[in-house]
């Protein structure tokens, strides 16, 4: 029996990462988890309580889906173009000052150190 699917939550990849080497020091991960792994510690590009910080911070501030804003962390856009692709799906138009806003918020994450 597979199994039972007790709630569902988007996750950056930073964080994908955290649980997964914390799995790995139980030494119980599947192929699949390492490949995994191996993906997300190539990819992740900050860490996962700033990720999240990140995340919560644009559902708040911007009124994001979280699965947008997760996205958006997990890409670290650098330009209002680029931002814009991750905003396609959103029901909410934003204005001039609110993308400019967004990305300064990315970049000023991106900029921090650890």
């Amino acid at each position: 029996m597979p199994p039972k699917v007790l709630s569902e939550k988007c996750l950056t990849l930073s964080e994908v990462k955290e649980l997964l080497e914390e799995r790995e020091k139980e030494g119980r991960l599947s192929h699949a988890q390492k490949a995994t792994l191996d993906y997300v510690r190539l990819f992740s590009k900050l860490s996962a309580s700033k990720s999240r910080e990140l995340v919560n911070l644009l559902v708040e501030k911007y009124e994001l889906k979280e699965l947008t804003a997760t996205q958006i962390v997990n890409v670290l856009p650098q330009t209002v173009d680029e931002l814009k692709v991750f905003l396609a799906y959103e029901t909410k138009s934003f204005r001039k000052e609110e993308l400019e806003g967004m990305v300064n918020l990315i970049r000023e994450f991106s900029e921090k150190p650890e």
